[in-house]
C-alpha cells in the first residue's frame, strides 16, 4: 500500500470511531460557548457544523430541548433530532 493511501485509510479509520461522523449539526439560540468553540468540537468529534438550519442538518443544538420556538417546532418536524450542549459532552 503506498505512504498516501495508508495515511487516508488511517484517517477514515480515526474519523468512523468518532461519535459525530456523518452528522451535521447547527446551533440554535443562546448557548453556553461561542460557535466558533461548538464548530470546533463539533469537527475535532468528525462532524460538520452548519451556520444556519438547512435541509441537510441533522441535529440542532439548543439551551434547551423544550423550547416550544416556531422555527423548532418546524425542524422536529422536518424530522431533525433537537439536542442540548450535553450532548456534547460525550466528546469531550
Amino acid at each position: 500500500m503506498k505512504e498516501s493511501e495508508s495515511s487516508a485509510a488511517e484517517e477514515e479509520e480515526e474519523n468512523s470511531d468518532k461519535f459525530l461522523s456523518g452528522k451535521i449539526i447547527a446551533a440554535f439560540g443562546k448557548l453556553s460557548m461561542s460557535r466558533e468553540k461548538l464548530s470546533e468540537l463539533i469537527e475535532k468529534n468528525g462532524g460538520k457544523y452548519s451556520k444556519t438550519i438547512t435541509n441537510s442538518v441533522t441535529h440542532i443544538i439548543c439551551a434547551k430541548k423544550d423550547v416550544s420556538t416556531e422555527k423548532l417546532q418546524k425542524a422536529k418536524q422536518e424530522g431533525k433530532i433537537i439536542v442540548t450542549e450535553s450532548f456534547l459532552k460525550r466528546g469531550q
